[in-house]
């Protein structure tokens, strides 16, 4: 093990004790068991505008440590999108976006999801608020929306699949080490890290690629009103600018977040007096919609996400992604 892991894990471990038994009360950790709340962030009319936040590389996968498990943001994210469509006194929503992407799975299940949103309420407008990217998946999710507003320097677009593997072949050979599979079929091990792709196999992964592309262009296509010859002229994975892409007609507005608000107002026919609401499990002292984290970790919490221990994350796993690797 490296020297500076070592280090970070004695730190970590010498400081978690002494600030959990000093004070039992200290919640060092958000607690995920606890029910989704409503805060309102400014206004005090009747009607609402619901702030849900989709941030980070899009997954299916539970966050757990020996500290706290942390639902998937896919599960988070759904648990807002339900709180809101529940609530008839929201009449818009703002979906803030920051995200490379991730599975192709993790984006589409999100996709369908705010599709199903506005199934069960058509009477709420979707705007979608660009921030720092909103790339692949965090554009795939996007797409959904009636209304888009990219921040002036957004990274958008990347409308393409990527197949990510990881070939250990040549350490393996290096080391003198090999790997014996029997298997049923020719194929049964296809995608292995252990050996080389052969012709067929890569053959049967762009197959895959371009189904999972096909449906990409199809979301973008239905979603902007663009055909799909237009959209395949775009989506070559290239990442774009705001700007560049309310050019393409990927997005409607450049602005900043309070714009997308604004928007959000408009569409929807509110008043100035409509209240902007978040969800969250507990109180910020810093609430706003620019700040729309579940909840801000304690002091001791913060020290360990200082060291980087909520970064010592794998690499991603083998499988397809609507992702802007450079993210990762």
């Amino acid at each position: 093990m490296r020297p500076a892991l070592v280090t970070l894990l004695v730190l970590a471990a010498g400081a978690l004790p002494g600030c959990i038994f000093a004070d039992f009360d200290v919640q060092l950790f958000e607690d995920y068991t606890a029910p989704l709340k409503e805060f309102t962030l400014s206004g005090d009319g009747d009607s609402k505008i619901a702030i849900v936040a989709v941030s980070g590389v899009l997954n299916n996968k539970a966050a757990e440590s020996f500290v706290v498990a942390k639902p998937s943001m896919v599960k988070e994210t759904v648990a807002r999108l339900g709180k809101a469509a529940a609530d008839g006194d929201v009449k818009a929503l703002l979906l803030k976006v920051d995200s490379p992407g991730g599975s192709v799975t993790a984006s589409d299940v999100l996709h369908h999801e705010i599709a199903k949103f506005k199934t069960r309420r058509p009477d709420v407008k979707i705007v979608v608020a660009m921030m720092d990217v909103a790339a692949s998946g965090g554009y795939y999710i996007a797409a959904a929306g009636h209304r888009i507003v990219a921040h002036p320097t957004t990274v958008t677009g990347s409308i393409g699949v990527i197949f990510v593997r990881p070939d250990l072949s040549g350490l393996l050979e290096m080391i003198g080490a090999r790997t014996l599979v029997t298997k049923s079929g020719p194929l049964k091990d296809m995608g292995s890290p252990f050996r080389p792709a052969t012709d067929e196999e890569n053959t049967l992964f762009q197959n895959m690629i371009d189904e999972y592309y096909d449906r990409f262009v199809a979301v973008v296509a239905e979603g902007r009103g663009l055909s799909e010859e237009r959209v395949r002229a775009i989506a070559d994975g290239r990442v774009y600018t705001g700007r560049q892409a309310k050019e393409l007609g990927l997005v409607d507005r450049i602005g900043y977040l309070n714009d997308a608000v604004d928007e959000a107002r408009t569409v929807a026919g509110l008043d100035g007096q409509a209240r902007l609401v978040v969800y969250r499990r507990s109180e910020k002292a810093d609430q706003s919609a620019e700040n729309t984290a579940v909840s801000e970790p304690s002091t001791a919490a913060k020290s360990l996400i200082d060291l980087g221990l909520d970064r010592l994350l794998p690499c991603p796993r083998t499988g397809f992604y609507y992702l802007w690797l450079p993210e990762m």
